[in-house]
């Protein structure tokens, strides 16, 4: 493996560790929570950390081409931690390792960093299974590892005498191939968990790249789909890959998505958000009305709980609000659906600041869903306010290009230059325009949907933010 090995996430950067990084690894391994958590490695001074970094990571790299690999922050370029891919004589298969300094317990960076090299070992190292080791004491690091996918397999000793210690294990074979390297990363990963995550309200964590389920519908949002198992495959390879947030509404189809969602999905997986919305009528194909009166939105609310087979929409979205009814009225129905405990969550479509703030003197806004793309950036304000405001912003058609996706332009430059699409790089600029922006790209093709995911890994560097952005 090159010496320029790195793989990038939203706040993270993972590299090879050198011999440059003795001082660190004396700090973590000599750390009292790493002896009690993972064990003592004997490490008290510098020429120890050299020791054991010549003897394990540097000699892994080496012999298996994988190894514990250096966690630096994006933002201050500082160490934090390690996480990587190890091979023991006393395990059948590869294990995933982890550990950072407590100053950084506590906020994501174990997921994040984890996530991402589970990733790599199935798109890159192409391991058909991966396995995991920890004390039975160490709640964090098993909860971790649950929410990975790992699950418990049995109780084992690496060596006679050695404290017994819990056998977790992942499939990490999936279909498909990861898309060609680019020259900034050595992969990109197939798991939307590498756009990072978001809490909707505070306490509703997801990751900030969804999936909208608006085509899984027929021609014109209306009727059923032209393929309905491939449609079903989308949604559940949707789930496989780590996307936790699916948006839909009442209209799409009308009724249709949310019922194919039910179908694929229910039993809902644990920590997967389904958004819907509600307050458009459809009376034809490509043809869409608000009314946006409480007993219309009490029958699109009703309905929509019904399809989806739950008893509380998790987000649930006003889809517009209606010119010909008084806003309180729309905000009261909204409020008192929450009061209700039908509604968790409540957000809005296509407002104004000025409307996102009058909505929020009666009910608690946590999501807008306005269109925006590299194309189509009329709404920057709300982006900026939604920002400001830790409020999610949820951009739909965000894979138009515009102009800048023409042959020649910017978009197409850097795609080119880094073996993406045009697409992938739109989805790219959109998650790092702002730590608020919530993607949905929606698709009826298991391709185009992995496609989009990959996006999720790439980061692009300032300059190429700045020509995007300009």
């Amino acid at each position: 493996m090159p010496a320029t090995f790195t793989i990038d996430t939203p706040r993270l950067r993972i590299r090879e560790l050198t011999l440059a990084d003795a001082p660190f690894m004396l700090a973590l391994l000599s750390d009292p929570s790493f002896i009690r958590n993972i064990g003592d490695r004997n490490v008290r001074t510098i020429p120890d950390a050299r020791a054991y970094l010549e003897g394990g990571p540097l000699a892994s790299y080496a012999r298996n081409g994988f190894g514990l690999w250096l966690v630096e922050s994006v933002a201050t370029g500082e160490p934090i931690g390690i996480c990587g891919v190890l091979k023991r004589d006393e395990l059948p298969e590869p294990d995933i390792g982890f550990a950072f300094l407590p100053a950084f317990w506590s906020q994501g960076y174990g997921f994040e960093s984890a996530a991402a090299v589970v990733a790599h070992a199935r798109a890159a190292l192409r391991l058909p299974r991966l396995l995991a080791i920890v004390s039975p004491s160490n709640a964090g690091s098993i909860r971790l590892l649950e929410k990975l996918g790992f699950r418990f397999e049995r109780m084992i000793r690496l060596a006679e005498g050695r404290p017994e210690l819990k056998l977790f294990a992942a499939e990490t074979n999936v279909a498909g191939t990861a898309p060609a390297p680019s020259r900034r990363m050595t992969t990109h990963a197939l798991n939307a968990s590498l756009s990072g995550t978001f809490e909707l309200g505070g306490d509703l964590p997801v990751h900030r790249l969804g999936f909208g389920a608006m085509r899984i519908t027929g021609r014109g949002v209306w009727g059923p789909p032209a393929d309905r198992a491939e449609a079903l495959r989308v949604l559940r390879r949707s789930v496989e890959l780590g996307i936790n947030l699916i948006d839909t509404a009442n209209s799409y189809g009308p009724d249709v998505s949310e019922e194919l969602i039910a179908e694929a999905l229910h039993p809902y997986p644990s920590g997967l958000v389904i958004a819907t919305k509600g307050g458009l009528e459809r009376p034809g194909p490509d043809n869409w009305v608000p009314d946006c009166r409480p007993e219309r939105l009490q029958a699109h609310l009703d309905g929509s709980l019904r399809r989806l087979r739950v008893e509380r929409i998790d987000l649930y979205q006003l889809h517009r609000i209606d010119p010909n009814v008084p806003e309180e009225d729309q905000f009261g129905f909204l409020q008192r659906a929450q009061q209700q405990g039908k509604v968790r969550h409540i957000g809005l479509s296509e407002v104004t600041v000025e409307q996102i703030e009058r909505a929020r003197r009666v009910v608690d806004i946590v999501s807008v869903q306005n269109k925006f793309n590299l194309a189509e950036r009329e709404w920057e304000p709300v982006l900026d306010y939604c920002t400001a405001q830790r409020i999610a912003f949820i951009p739909w058609f965000p894979l138009q290009v515009g102009k800048v996706g023409e042959q020649g332009g910017a978009v197409t430059s850097i795609a080119q230059r880094h073996g993406l699409t045009p697409s992938q790089v739109a989805l790219a600029w959109l998650l790092q325009r702002s730590p608020a922006m919530l993607p949905i790209p929606g698709t009826s093709r298991v391709a185009h949907l992995e496609e989009n995911v990959a996006a999720a890994s790439i980061r692009l560097n300032r300059d190429e933010m700045r020509l995007l952005s300009s």
